[in-house]
């Protein structure tokens, strides 16, 4: 079972998302914002294993890392991301994939040890959970499941991430019913991981300034508590939203 810690110190459509490519400048709109933010999202860093932050719900904690994680990212792309949040522009669902808020939550992942691919793996270790895919317009759902296995950042999108952006699972096959004509994917979650509740998100987020929890019903901003505080997992009632995908487990059959 993935743990459920106390504060140690030491449905959504559940879609993925297009992926980042390193050195390539048409992921961003604009020439000079797509190459500040190529750098920034990962090419300086690309050769080096970044450690996650130490676990924590503490709120200074989390605000403190939270405002040096703006300030760099603005530093680095010219970006401000709590006006952007203040002003109701942080989402954008008419480029759901690529609007301010994935920019950033890929960076901030990037940033925090949070690019890690799922494991394949001979016997799971923790509980079973589903993902639901169907076909798309431009590709069929078996080419979904093979990017989450070995692609990072196949993150959810603007308006359809409750618990936040990242990779949405779920421990009951009756929330996947939409997906009955498409594929019903087996996965499991590490006994390692760490989860923390979207609950709990809430209640930290009401003691944090220049900081908006919900930018709207279906798209709130628990999965950068998440990865500040150090949690593998943001948990609403049967569904997980996965933000480090080194915690989910796919068997090898082979």
């Amino acid at each position: 079972m993935p743990k459920i810690p106390d504060d140690t110190h030491p449905n959504c459509r559940c879609s993925i998302s297009e992926t980042w490519v390193e050195g390539k400048d048409d992921n961003l709109v604009g020439g000079k914002r797509s190459k500040a933010l190529e750098k920034a999202v990962g090419v300086a860093i690309a050769d080096k294993i970044i450690k996650k932050p130490r676990i924590t719900r503490d709120v200074n904690v989390i605000q403190k890392r939270y405002d040096d994680a703006v300030n760099q990212y603005q530093e680095e792309t010219g970006i401000d991301v709590i006006t952007l949040m203040h002003e109701g522009n942080f989402v954008d669902t008419s480029k759901p994939y690529d609007d301010e808020k994935a920019h950033f939550i890929k960076w901030l992942m990037r940033q925090n040890g949070y690019n890690e691919i799922p494991k394949p793996v001979k016997k799971y270790s923790g509980k079973l959970v589903y993902r639901g895919v169907n076909d798309s317009d431009d590709k069929e759902a078996s080419e979904y499941i093979n990017d989450l296995k070995t692609k990072p950042f196949c993150i959810s999108g603007a308006d359809s991430s409750s618990a936040g952006r990242g990779i949405y699972v779920t421990e009951w096959k009756g929330d996947l019913k939409k997906y009955k004509n498409g594929i019903i994917s087996e996965w499991a979650i590490s006994d390692i991981a760490n989860v923390l509740w979207l609950s709990d998100c809430k209640e930290i987020a009401k003691d944090m300034h220049n900081f908006t929890f919900s930018n709207r019903l279906m798209d709130t901003n628990a999965d950068i508590i998440g990865i500040l505080g150090g949690y593998d997992i943001i948990k609403k009632g049967t569904k997980y939203n996965v933000l480090n995908g080194g915690v989910l487990e796919w068997l090898n059959t082979k």
